[in-house]
């Protein structure tokens, strides 16, 4: 983080000192982008403008009644109301603008996400926030996107109205805050809870828990496996009939595994509440897809979603499964980003793999194909019953970290350069569609190699985000190995792809809305009346 902090600082100065040689002409461009932008915004009503500098935007905003400014530089007498403060915490209470100005501001601070969730929590319900950021990759910019990475980042805590790209180089959004939703009493039904393996069901609880809803866990066990924490603030118990009566849930939401599923259709048709399925890739999807069974609940009138992860899985659902298509929705598995960004050096010879230590991990594919390669290591972190396996055809370049805390594991992945997932599809069907230790390392900047299976295509574009290969072929999986350990360009252009692709496109802050529109408009379906 001081690291950071110093390009900050060093950023800073070094555009003021661009400002103060600006020539007129230079100026007068400048002036035109601003009120061409702010006559984009229309912004009206009490107004932050956050990151105000001189104040000098006011000139360009009509429509504003009263018009406040803060600023992390102080401002000498300032003939404006002015507040010297950071943008990361805004010195104002909730709900105190009807709209808010961030003109070229994201490009330049430590934390773009915290700035627009200040932003949101200032604003109004239904507030608008104008947005200028520069795309044009900037060298003394501590940040960088392209239009659909900052269409990716806003989404997270706004919706976007409209947006336009002005002279190639200039990103603008008007952004809306969403008006309150209902508060839903949620039944979070799954098999076992909380599971250290399944990380994706304990943040998609803390998620709908964090934006506002009333969740509860009903499952049939706990943990059978290292202990891992819970979610703060949000219970779990035994699913029995009682216990869930006595929570009075607006809907039932069924998630991962065939029991769990089966448990929420029976309490759905116990109490006339409705329902929504979460279908995971994995075991049961692919070794059991139950096709009598999803053919019958997902036409029932209490369904009202199926929701999977993406468009594999949909015609997966489809084909196998016999899921209704007019139930089915597709929104990806989620992480938070920012909680794998790092300033660890890489090893350039250190390569990763997380994951049990099951067959269809592909483990022991990866362990032999590092045989050929003495510049590289190969780190494993995890267990299971192929551990054994795995150490007998292991030489001294690979090492055992075992189960690992989730607090480790950010450091784990910016300390390798390469992240390797070499699934399989094993005797009984069984098989990984997306781990989500591949969204991880991909938000942490590493460079993937995986297997060309199932659903992977979709979240690695071979040689763009990382490199896919053929799922159970050593060969290809070495090749693809050295290529990476040979060309340290290409393991940085991939990994800062993958980064990218991660927060445009997984980031568990934009996706949870998209769940949250999905259990609203199942909470406002016609309740049967439980016979």
């Amino acid at each position: 983080m001081a690291a950071t902090a110093e390009r900050w600082r060093e950023g800073i100065e070094s555009i003021q000192e661009r400002r103060a040689s600006y020539s007129d002409e230079r100026k007068r461009y400048y002036e035109r982008i601003a009120r061409e932008a702010c006559e984009f915004f229309g912004l009206r009503g009490w107004l932050l403008d956050i990151g105000c500098g001189t104040g000098w935007m006011r000139r360009c905003l009509p429509g504003v009644t009263e018009y406040v400014g803060i600023d992390s530089e102080p401002l000498s007498n300032p003939d404006f109301t002015f507040r010297e403060a950071n943008a990361e915490r805004l010195p104002f209470v909730a709900y105190s603008f009807d709209s808010a100005l961030c003109y070229s501001v994201l490009q330049h601070v430590i934390d773009p996400a915290t700035v627009l969730t200040e932003a949101a929590r200032i604003l109004k319900p239904g507030g608008r926030l104008g947005l200028l950021i520069c795309i044009d990759g900037n060298p003394i910019f501590l940040n960088h996107w392209d239009a659909a990475g900052c269409a990716g980042l806003i989404g997270c805590s706004f919706e976007i109205e409209r947006s336009r790209v002005l002279d190639g180089k200039y990103f603008l959004a008007v952004a809306r805050k969403p008006k309150p939703r209902r508060s839903l009493r949620i039944a979070f039904v799954t098999f076992m809870f909380p599971a250290w393996s399944e990380t994706f069901i304990r943040r998609s609880v803390q998620a709908l828990h964090n934006i506002g809803h009333d969740v509860r866990v009903f499952t049939k066990r706990g943990p059978d496996g290292p202990p891992v924490p819970g979610v703060d603030g949000v219970l779990s118990v035994p699913w029995d009939t009682t216990a869930v009566q006595e929570f009075a849930p607006d809907l039932l939401y069924g998630s991962l595994s065939i029991p769990a599923h089966r448990r929420t259709v029976e309490l759905s048709r116990d109490f006339g509440v409705p329902f929504v399925l979460r279908v995971w890739s994995g075991l049961d999807s692919f070794a059991y897809p139950s096709p009598h069974f999803y053919s019958d609940v997902t036409h029932d009138p209490l369904c009202s979603s199926v929701i999977v992860e993406d468009a594999f899985m949909w015609q997966w659902a489809v084909q196998h499964m016999a899921i209704n298509p007019d139930k089915l929705t597709t929104v990806p598995n989620s992480i938070y980003p920012d909680d794998y960004a790092s300033t660890v050096r890489r090893d350039p010879s250190l390569v990763l793999s997380v994951a049990r230590f099951v067959p269809k991990k592909g483990l022991v594919y990866l362990v032999r194909a590092m045989r050929s390669l003495p510049g590289l290591r190969l780190e494993l972190v995890g267990a299971g019953p192929e551990e054994t396996l795995l150490r007998r055809a292991a030489n001294s370049r690979v090492t055992f970290s075992g189960v690992v805390p989730e607090s480790r594991l950010p450091p784990l992945y910016a300390s390798a350069s390469i992240y390797a997932a070499p699934c399989v599809c094993v005797r009984n069907g069984d098989a990984d569609g997306i781990p989500t230790t591949v969204l991880e390392a991909m938000a942490s900047g590493c460079a993937i190699i995986a297997s060309d299976l199932y659903s992977m295509k979709h979240y690695i574009a071979d040689g763009v985000t990382g490199l896919l290969v053929r799922s159970g072929h050593i060969p290809s999986l070495a090749k693809a190995l050295q290529r990476l350990h040979s060309d340290p360009g290409l393991v940085r252009r991939l990994g800062d792809n993958a980064r990218q692709w991660a927060r445009e496109n997984v980031d568990i802050r934009r996706n949870i809305h998209k769940i949250d529109q999905i259990l609203q408009e199942a909470a406002r379906f016609p309740s049967a009346s439980p016979p």
